[in-house]
């Protein structure tokens, strides 16, 4: 996967296309936030909220309320424990992930479906991409990839543990 991934990479392209994301931020933050409430519109956690399948910001701004992630981590057990319909998104979720730990001391559950982690690796591409602009014109870049530990959980979730580890179980 790394090797496909290196063939494929493109610094430059990708700078360039978060530049031009930018140029217009206001209209593509939007455009984001009423893609995400189309496609999660059947979420319990918005249902809940009172948003009706509505997709406009300021629905969203007076319906959502700014939470923790205490707050969310009974409908996060409630996934983890393989809650058959869609609690907090509309699409299925495929992994969760364990936090760091960084905040408060604790690890957390994170849950991902396949978009949110594809959504994820481009910011890591981008944040490389920058990071590395000058070396990676040298040719002097060496990415690190730091993976933690494996852990132990049950759920019918694999806990995603790295991408990029390959032929090494998920869990212990």
């Amino acid at each position: 996967m790394l090797e496909k991934m290196e063939k494929e990479f493109d610094p430059e392209q990708v700078i360039k296309e978060f530049e031009d994301l930018t140029k217009n931020a206001k209209r593509v933050q939007t455009e984001i936030l009423s893609k995400i409430l189309k496609e999660n519109c059947e979420a319990e956690y918005l249902k809940n909220c009172g948003l009706d399948g509505k997709t406009d910001p300021e629905s969203y701004s007076s319906c959502v309320p700014l939470v923790t992630h205490k707050e969310l981590e009974p409908l996060i057990q409630q996934i983890a424990d393989g809650a058959p319909y869609p609690i907090l998104t509309g699409k299925p979720i495929t992994t969760i992930t364990l936090s760091s730990g960084t905040t408060q001391g604790k690890r957390k559950f994170v849950p991902f479906n396949d978009e949110l982690t594809e959504t994820t690796m481009q910011i890591y591409r981008t944040s490389f991409a920058f990071r590395n602009r000058c070396a990676q014109a040298q040719k002097v870049s060496q990415p690190n990839l730091w993976i933690k530990p494996k852990v132990q959980v049950w759920s019918p979730l694999l806990p995603l543990v790295s991408k990029f580890k390959r032929d090494a179980p998920l869990i212990s």
